[in-house]
């Protein structure tokens, strides 16, 4: 018997403008010192569960992920220097978070996003592709349970418009 996959959707990405983030400790504060600042590409995923999403990922024990993966086009420059084919994408890092089984608001710090890593883009404008799946922490594993739109496009936009 197939069980039918339960959704979860992202409601709203949005920026938080306004909003100091604390240090999270002194290897943070280290951290941040030491790499090079690049302009803030944070931003807030709204999850909501389904009623019968939320009571199957409980029963079945289930963690849920949300995975922000940056990436941008090469510039020709960074293209060269890499030896990539010309309009390769280059691969800026990600923010893998585990979340609650509950409605919240997750804030992405977008950390992987640096002035280093930047200026080997396009127009230094990077893209977010934002996925929410589920697993059972068994390495190898596909047994994703949720059923869930994803978001892909620049991190700018999903700072301004949300989606």
């Amino acid at each position: 018997m197939t069980i039918p996959f339960h959704r979860v959707a992202v409601v709203a990405l949005a920026a938080v403008f306004g909003r100091t983030l604390a240090p999270l400790g002194s290897e943070a504060a280290n951290a941040a010192a030491a790499t090079p600042s690049a302009p803030p590409y944070f931003y807030d995923v709204e999850i909501s569960l389904s009623p019968e999403a939320m009571a199957r990922m409980k029963s079945l024990h289930r963690q849920v992920t949300l995975a922000n993966h940056f990436y941008g086009d090469a510039s020709p420059e960074a293209a060269a220097r890499l030896n990539l084919k010309p309009f390769s994408e280059l691969d800026i890092g990600t923010e893998t978070i585990p979340v609650a089984v509950a409605n919240q608001t997750v804030h992405v710090t977008g950390a992987p996003v640096t002035a280093n890593k930047l200026a080997d883009i396009v127009g230094q404008k990077p893209s977010v592709l934002v996925q929410i799946f589920s697993g059972s922490n068994t390495p190898g594993a596909n047994d994703n349970q949720l059923h869930c739109d994803f978001f892909q496009e620049q991190i700018t936009l999903a700072q301004s418009q949300g989606c």
